[in-house]
């Protein structure tokens, strides 16, 4: 499985500014299974808040903050598109999980179905890595029909939730998160590529 990690991501003073803006000034909307497939809300919910969505690849919707998400994804595509092969960005969301006195490990799931990539930008360092997995899935419906067995899945790398980080790798390779667990707040940006 190809995937990248690049710290430092933006330059210390514009890093603040962007995790200024998407933790203290985001709208968030609550997220009953925050990797979707979860059946119980009371463990696996969220909040999160949708910038670009697959009914609208690559539009972004009139949210708070849209022109920093905005920033962040061109970033992206301009310094790794062309190593990685995706030109536009087809969904793209805030993700924030709470401290809830464990580890809570969601489900293994991928964003998008067919061939893509994932990026994750890490705006709080935490204690709750994201998992990546050998195993692939080119349909998302596999994962709602329980076509998966998670125990079966063969983990591939753990990486560390730090601050300023940006991951990209195979979207289609399936992965999970973990919720905050020694801070109060786990936040991302969650974004795919084609």
């Amino acid at each position: 499985m190809k995937y990248k990690i690049v710290d430092n991501f933006f330059n210390n003073d514009n890093y603040l500014k962007i995790k200024k803006a998407l933790l203290d000034e985001q709208e968030f909307y609550y997220v009953p299974s925050i990797s979707g497939g979860e059946n119980d809300p009371k463990t696996f919910y969220g909040f999160g808040c949708n910038f670009v969505t697959e009914a609208n690849k690559g539009k972004y919707q009139d949210r708070r903050n849209q022109k920093i998400v905005q920033q962040v994804n061109m970033r992206i595509m301009q310094n790794y598109g062309q190593e990685f092969g995706f030109r536009n960005v087809i969904r793209s969301r805030l993700d924030l999980t709470t401290y809830r006195g464990e580890h809570v490990k969601f489900k293994a799931h991928t964003d998008t179905d067919g061939k893509h990539w994932t990026s994750i930008f890490y705006l709080t360092t935490c204690n709750s890595p994201t998992i990546l997995y050998e195993e692939e899935q080119l349909n998302v419906k596999d994962f709602y029909d329980n076509k998966i067995n998670q125990e079966e899945l063969t983990e591939h790398v753990r990486v560390d939730a730090v601050d300023n980080r940006l991951l990209i790798f195979e979207g289609n390779h399936l992965h999970t998160g973990l919720c905050a667990y020694d801070v109060p707040v786990r936040l991302l940006l969650n974004s795919n590529f084609r």
